[in-house]
């Protein structure tokens, strides 16, 4: 998936890894029950460690959302 925006510059090899590695962790959570709290807590913290890739990652959760069959959550409260 490319991601563009308006004046940023492209990833380098290390932010694509920091994406490509959240963007597993994502795909393999939402199906298989959703995210629990720890897990959005995870999310922040990189969202807060990876400035230069947080809107990246945020993308990447919302193109999980829209991949998500009908019913299924993305968040798990149980």
């Amino acid at each position: 998936m490319e991601i563009h925006r308006q004046g940023s510059a492209p990833l380098s090899p290390a932010q694509e890894q920091v994406l490509a590695h959240y963007r597993e962790q994502l795909h393999e959570r939402a199906l298989h029950g959703g995210l629990t709290p720890e897990n959005v807590q995870d999310i922040v913290r990189a969202v807060r460690a990876h400035p230069d890739v947080s809107f990246e990652v945020l993308e990447v959760l919302f193109d999980e959302v829209k991949r998500l069959p009908d019913g299924q959550r993305l968040l798990s409260f149980e």
